[in-house]
């Protein structure tokens, strides 16, 4: 490497625990924006190459998108949508046409995955202790009683009424993320900037490339070693998220449970580390990263799913073996550890 740039290795700290890093001058660069904050209980990047003259006001636009939507979209906010709606309960609440949007795609990956998707499986994470990060392995009984609350289809809409039957909690967790990169991408884009990365907790949008390159360079954390990256992809507008076992999870009885919970079982997915996936916008790699960790990579509806590629890293007994689509290994620039010896799924 030309001894003028700097390997930036950036790791990540979110749920899905992807790794950034991209060559970088050493002179400082008047064209350069990289900025960081904290918002959606993650951190949020920006590595803009400038080509307006207002790149800090259209950062900030886009950090204020990103923050309306956190208000509105989480499941924690006091006054947010969401609240407001498990506060009504059972009463419909009149929502926007964004909520109905995404209501509308979770709905359309919850039928495609058989139902295995849920944005309802709340209660069910609740008692496995994942929003309070405790732990706990519930009774047999206790589990089959809050199965009964889970079901995106007790939803009840009328227009942009909405009604939650009582018990019954949705959470857009493992989808306002991605789109609010999205959101915050177009917001860029509108003001002119082309090439830049937004990362939001590893949901990231690589847009146009860095100076001195054609695309973005994007790591692929170790699901077992944080400090390892076991490969990279090359992005130009589009995006990639990961669903994970590593983060959000503890162990028992040298047992991992992960807060990825299929609600069919009412019980954690086992046998999957890691999920990686590509696609032109931000919330389909974040939709599908996790209904992949459901189902598995073998469905038929992936056969039609709008993704450049995904990666399956299967475990057993913590030993990884690797599976991935050829779309994604046209996007490989480098393989290391376990990821020289994948397969390729056929789809």
């Amino acid at each position: 490497m030309n001894k003028k740039y700097l390997l930036l290795c950036i790791l990540l700290l979110s749920a899905i625990g992807l790794f950034f890093w991209q060559t970088q001058n050493r002179e400082n660069r008047p064209d350069l924006l990289h900025q960081n904050y904290t918002t959606m209980g993650t951190v949020l990047e920006f590595i803009v190459y400038s080509q307006t003259a207002r790149t800090e006001d259209a950062v900030q636009e886009s950090l204020r998108e990103i923050e309306r939507l956190n208000r509105d979209y989480s499941r924690y906010r006091e006054g947010s949508i969401v609240s407001r709606l498990h506060l009504n309960s059972p009463e419909a609440v009149k929502v926007p046409d964004e909520f109905i949007y995404l209501l509308k795609q979770n709905r359309q990956i919850y039928h495609r995955t058989d139902e295995q998707f849920d944005p309802t499986v709340g209660p069910l994470v609740e008692i496995w202790g994942f929003y309070r990060h405790q732990g706990n392995i519930p009774a047999d009984t206790e589990i089959d009683r809050v199965r009964r609350q889970v079901g995106l289809d007790k939803i009840i809409q009328n227009g942009n009424k909405i009604s939650l039957p009582e018990g019954v909690q949705l959470d857009f967790g493992a989808s306002v993320k991605g789109y609010a990169v999205d959101r915050a991408a177009k917001t860029l884009r509108d003001n002119g900037e082309n090439n830049f990365l937004i990362n939001l907790g590893g949901n990231i949008y690589a847009s146009g490339s860095p100076p001195q390159s054609k695309h973005w360079n994007i790591g692929l954390r170790d699901p077992r070693d944080k400090s390892k990256i076991n490969g990279s992809v090359s992005l130009k507008n589009e995006a990639i998220a990961t669903s994970g076992d590593y983060e959000r999870m503890f162990i028992r009885n040298n047992q991992r449970y992960a807060h990825i919970i299929n609600p069919k079982t009412g019980r954690p997915v086992k046998g999957v580390a890691a999920v990686t996936t590509i696609a032109g916008s931000a919330l389909t790699a974040d939709l599908y990263s996790t209904a992949i960790f459901l189902t598995g990579p073998g469905e038929d509806y992936l056969k039609k799913a709008p993704l450049t590629g995904f990666l399956v890293a299967k475990t057993k007994n913590d030993h990884l073996k690797y599976r991935l689509t050829s779309g994604f290994e046209q996007k490989l620039l480098t393989n290391s550890g376990e990821l020289t010896n994948y397969t390729i799924i056929k789809n």
